[in-house]
């Protein structure tokens, strides 16, 4: 093949001219914004969710996670606090320090906002792994896709309507679309009556679709009672031989991409949770579950003000004052040590950090964060020239025929199984195909740590792309421009069988001290947008007491 006629040919760069105008009011999102260019106006381009400053090229680098400073610092937080000094005073005494800026966090400071809370973000961006970026002025996601309409009414739903997520965001019919060899197929479960039957129950009947989570003693022992087996052999027990060929290939790789782990490692009470869900309604934005970052950060931000939305912020150490208050040391993105006095502290973060930042966390809660599967997954944006009419959101990717093969073998052999449309239903002259690839087993995250873990999954995406993708999607590989791709070293906890009925998860998400607060997606090992804003709607008031009651303590 001769280098003019490669697949990924790199584009000069275009010089363009001008800087970028955001028209955005309120929480509105258009998919299409204009030339892109790099924009320094306003704490929203230079901080928030979406990246915009990348241009039209295709850059050699990892996006996501960048696992070196975190790594270097929290693995030896005494040699490196150590080199450094740390202030004797702190530079400010608050009501409450938030540590992650991801959806939790965020939506945490958003319900605790009057008491103007200091959010600490280890990432340059604000959202977690709900990050977004745009090529030829198209938002897209490098990380979590879409969410679920929630119930009107709920808690949920009247916190969405306030931040401006239920308005802003599109509508798309769930994951009912499968590439197989002969190409789309639409309607994919229509073959699978007793499926269709079984999700049926969920839909019907309270008790067979168990919230999580959930602090209904009624729904929780449903939940335990699901909980006993895998997802795996729940279905196969339900479905019988149903539960083999494509459908079986479909629900594996949706738990790869759901949850990064296989059907027979869940627990039945995730899987279905999760299962039955995809049948209802899909709400998404083109950027993904960053626009709802987005959302809480535009809200958040004229509130508490800039100076309270700290990222590069590294927390280093969590520690208890005489007085009962907590210390919270951290590096900013100079390398500054710094501290803060805070009379609760938010860990809007993961258990295995929380265990690594704060000292004498007690055994029990320990040993529950040692049991804890974190999972890793790679997103691959394609960047096509010209409009191609991909007339379903997501879709999976099948791969027929391979049932049983080991599954770390399996997931290494399909390779991206997800593919997710940023320009569905939108008004773009180009598109982009955002490809899922979870790593269902535990070295997955190694792999990405290698020296030359990009050029590989770049190379084997660029095959499985002429091979298999384009082909059934029918579009011309010469329209491809290039990739960018993400990896998230730790996002999704494995909510194996037995973690809600042995109360696990009720060891994970007490508050510690009467005054810190766990409030995360694994607090239900559930990964999950809607997992993380409800367990902080549920959390704000008792974090909202707490600090009513010191600020009662200390009045004469």
């Amino acid at each position: 093949m001769s280098e003019s006629s490669k697949l990924y040919n790199r584009r000069e760069v275009l010089q363009l001219a001008g800087a970028l105008t955001l028209y955005l009011q309120g929480c509105s999102h258009s998919n299409v914004t204009g030339p892109e260019a790099v924009s320094g106006l306003g704490f929203i381009e230079d901080f928030g969710p979406v990246n915009s400053t990348l241009g039209i090229d295709e850059p050699e680098q990892f996006f996501g996670d960048h696992f070196t400073r975190a790594h270097e610092a929290l693995w030896n937080t005494a040699g490196f606090l150590a080199k450094n000094n740390i202030p004797e005073k702190p530079e400010a005494t608050v009501s409450v320090v938030v540590i992650g800026g991801g959806i939790s966090g965020l939506t945490s400071a958003y319900l605790l906002r009057d008491l103007k809370p200091y959010v600490l973000e280890q990432a340059p961006r604000f959202g977690g792994n709900s990050q977004g970026q745009s090529w030829r002025g198209i938002r897209y996601s490098i990380g979590a896709a879409y969410f679920l309409h929630p119930e009107e009414s709920s808690p949920l739903s009247t916190l969405m309507k306030e931040v401006g997520v239920l308005k802003a965001a599109l509508t798309a019919n769930g994951s009912h679309t499968a590439l197989e060899s002969t190409g789309l197929v639409k309607d994919f479960f229509s073959k699978f009556p007793r499926f269709r039957a079984l999700i049926g129950q969920y839909e019907s009947n309270p008790q067979m679709y168990p919230e999580i989570p959930t602090k209904d003693p009624e729904q929780r022992k449903w939940v335990n009672q699901f909980d006993r087996r895998s997802l795996g052999e729940y279905l196969q027990k339900e479905l019988g031989p149903e539960f083999a060929g494509n459908l079986e290939s479909w629900i594996e790789h949706y738990c790869w991409s759901s949850f990064g782990a296989s059907t027979k490692e869940i627990s039945a009470a995730a899987g279905m949770n999760f299962l039955a869900s995809e049948f209802e309604r899909v709400l998404f934005f083109p950027e993904g579950n960053a626009g709802v970052a987005e959302c809480l950060l535009r809200k958040l931000l004229p509130v508490v003000g800039d100076e309270r939305l700290i990222s590069e912020a590294l927390v280093l150490k969590v520690t208890r004052n005489p007085n009962r208050s907590w210390k919270v040391v951290f590096v900013d993105g100079n390398q500054h040590i710094r501290t803060l006095n805070a009379e609760s502290v938010v860990m809007a973060c993961p258990k295995f950090v929380a265990g690594k930042i704060v000292p004498k966390l007690e055994p029990a809660r320990l040993r529950a964060i040692g049991q804890i599967r974190y999972r890793s997954y790679v997103v691959t944006n394609v960047l096509i020239d010209g409009k191609f009419d991909f007339e379903t959101f997501d879709a999976f990717i099948l791969d027929e025929g391979m049932s049983a093969t080991a599954t770390e073998e399996r997931a290494k052999r399909a390779g991206n199984t997800d593919i997710v449309s940023a320009t569905y239903k939108a008004a773009a002259r180009d598109t982009v195909l955002t490809l899922y690839q979870g790593l269902p087993y535990d070295s997955g995250r190694t792999e990405l740590f290698a020296h030359n873990a990009w050029q590989q999954l770049r190379d084997k995406t660029r095959r499985q792309l002429e091979n298999q993708i384009l082909p059934g999607l029918g579009i011309d590989p010469a329209r491809v421009r290039g990739m960018r791709i993400a990896r998230w070293g730790h996002p999704m906890p494995v909510p194996a069988p037995g973690v809600f009925k042995n109360h696990l998860v009720d060891t994970l998400h007490a508050p510690f001290e009467d005054s810190m607060f766990f409030v995360h997606q694994d607090n239900w090992l559930l990964p999950s947008l809607e997992t993380a804003m409800e367990e902080a709607i549920r959390w704000a008031p008792e974090i909202r007491k707490r600090v009513g009651k010191l600020a009662r303590q200390k009045s004469p």
